[in-house]
């Protein structure tokens, strides 16, 4: 019998639901809203609706906060598929391969329906030589380059429903050759103990030991500032070209995405966003 983590936090309570844990103690201890965040920021609101909806004996001040938001995940979703539809026709049409990958991927896959996968963007593979050729599609559909940031704790859970034996089996091969075995085992033991994710002894086992020596094993046992992750990405990078690139791209993302971000009007206010941008985002970079 395993016994479910005490309560101790809002993440916690979540996880508690996606559990399907029947104890409810502790849910009084924090406001609606602070749980709707929560849910929010790890990306599991529909599936935390989703499991209160088949209970009868759940909290209806959260279930009433979170099946609001739904009506606008589906709403969403039924425009994200048109486009995505849309942007993958027209890649086909120029003659360029396109593959979803991460969330989409999940959305379509492994979901009951895709708007149960939260997602702020969608991700497309394509091959390095069209990339040429997917940038001019994307531009004449309208897109612009941007920058962009994920969050959340409880993506690793995914991972178990697509993988059998096999699976498991390349997983931990491509982990030890891409040296990020300590990163991989950290992700799936949060999952399993957050969620009771069936992870087998045996990966646990062989990533644990593979990853000691790993420098990305620094990741799992701190808190790394986002200063702390430039700075490791900038001594992989070979060339001070590559460097200087990636910093500026942190430093001055397109100004189509700062026009947007802003909600700007006048491409004039460009030079005070910036200014804006850089100093109201140091203590981000230099805070845990």
């Amino acid at each position: 019998m395993q016994i479910a983590p005490p309560v101790t936090t809002p993440t916690d309570l979540l996880a508690g639901v996606l559990r399907g844990d029947p104890a409810w103690a502790g849910v009084d201890r924090y406001d609606t809203h602070v749980l709707v965040a929560a849910a929010d920021h790890h990306g599991v609101g529909p599936l935390v609706w989703q499991a209160l909806h088949a209970r009868r004996d759940r909290p209806h001040g959260l279930y009433e906060a979170l099946a609001a938001a739904r009506h606008v995940d589906l709403t969403h979703e039924m425009l994200r598929g048109r486009e995505i539809g849309r942007v993958c026709a027209a890649l086909d049409g120029c003659g360029v391969q396109a593959l979803l990958v991460k969330g989409a991927a999940l959305a379509y896959s492994l979901y009951q329906e895709p708007w149960l996968r939260p997602r702020v963007d969608t991700d497309i593979l394509v091959a390095h030589e069209s990339l040429g050729a997917a940038n001019r599609v994307l531009r004449g559909l309208g897109y612009h380059a941007a920058p962009a940031i994920t969050t959340g704790e409880f993506v690793s859970h995914q991972v178990a429903y697509a993988l059998d034996e096999s699976g498991w089996d390349r997983l931990v091969s491509i982990a030890r050759q891409r040296s990020i075995s300590a990163v991989c085992r950290h992700g799936l033991e949060s999952a399993t103990v957050r969620l009771g994710t069936a992870v087998p002894a045996r990966v646990l086992a062989t990533l644990r030991t593979s990853g000691r020596e790993e420098p990305s094993r620094a990741y799992t046992e701190r808190t790394q500032r986002r200063i702390d992750v430039l700075r490791a990405d900038l001594r992989l990078l070979p060339r001070w070209r590559d460097r200087l690139q990636l910093v500026s791209e942190h430093a001055f993302p397109p100004a189509s995405y700062m026009m947007a971000r802003y909600d700007a009007r006048k491409r004039l206010l460009l030079p005070a966003l910036y200014v804006h941008r850089l100093a109201s985002g140091a203590w981000k970079w230099l805070s845990a």
